[in-house]
């Protein structure tokens, strides 16, 4: 090898490191999004945003249930109303129930599908 293509190949590796580090964004860009998720992730409010975002989920206690609406309390006190379908799923304990499970005083975290207008629609009732 001469003098001249070890300086070539010297340029190209360190363009293509230097490429790597800054221009392409791969480690420098993911460990800067990473840091901000964590840190987001560590203050979880009582509600927020489900990863699909017309989805709700709220964790509560039930303050009233009926056969078409369920009511629950978040620790922060807000008080969040939803509409109960035929199609709203009920889970306990890693098995399938039922609406008769949830009764005032339960803690439940309910995923439910925002409503342009009213309430928004129960899709799934946890029972904890």
């Amino acid at each position: 090898m001469t003098s001249r293509t070890r300086g070539i190949g010297t340029a190209l590796a360190s363009t293509l490191l230097m490429l790597t580090l800054v221009g392409c964004g791969t480690p420098a860009a993911s460990n800067s999004t990473s840091s901000q998720t964590s840190s987001s992730a560590s203050a979880k409010p009582a509600h927020h945003r489900h990863k699909n975002k017309k989805l709700l989920r709220i964790h509560g206690s039930v303050t009233s249930v009926s056969s078409t609406v369920l009511s629950i309390n978040t620790k922060k006190g807000k008080t969040f109303t939803f509409a109960l379908t035929s199609k709203t799923k009920y889970h306990m304990k890693k098995a399938t129930s039922s609406l008769s499970a949830v009764k005032t005083g339960v803690k439940v975290v309910v995923v439910a599908r925002r409503s342009k207008t009213g309430n928004p629609t129960a899709v799934m009732v946890r029972i904890l």
